[in-house]
């Protein structure tokens, strides 16, 4: 089983369009793990034991469009988590203890339609609505489960 993927780990992999790394025991992604990966359109981490997503840690993956992070002990995404994905349309966070995001993570994510946030710590929706910046075009936000304990009033 993979515990860390290493910056040289998938170097030299022909140029998969998907990535599976469901139920390994993954902890951490190094910087540049996925560089060069440019074709992955899909990345599948569910199941690993991931607590923190460094910034970076999806570097070299331009082209990714659905991310999978969920049922790990994830307790924390930082700012930069998520730069250079400016295609992601979907990105799944259910099944962790995460209790909130950092202000604008989704920041170089302008293509994000889906944030699924399943059964999560997340105490309020306002902690939700600070990490999408507005020129974002997010559809849909799900936190079903998750214990929200307020509810914002939303001006536009």
């Amino acid at each position: 089983m993979i515990t860390v993927l290493e910056s040289d780990h998938l170097s030299g992999l022909a140029l998969p369009t998907h990535m599976s790394f469901y139920g390994n025991k993954i902890e951490s992604i190094e910087e540049g793990a996925f560089q060069g990966l440019t074709n992955v359109r899909e990345l599948d981490l569910r199941n690993n034991n991931l607590r923190a997503i460094a910034p970076n840690a999806f570097k070299g993956l331009h082209s990714l469009g659905v991310l999978t992070l969920s049922n790990n002990p994830l307790i924390k995404v930082e700012a930069g988590a998520f730069k250079e994905l400016g295609n992601l349309y979907s990105l799944e966070i259910s099944n962790v203890p995460l209790e909130g995001l950092p202000k604008n993570v989704f920041y170089d994510t302008p293509e994000l339609r889906n944030l699924f946030l399943f059964r999560t710590s997340i105490p309020e929706v306002s902690v939700l609505f600070h990490s999408i910046p507005e020129k974002a075009r997010v559809y849909g936000v799900s936190v079903d489960g998750s214990p929200i304990l307020t509810f914002p009033i939303i001006r536009h």
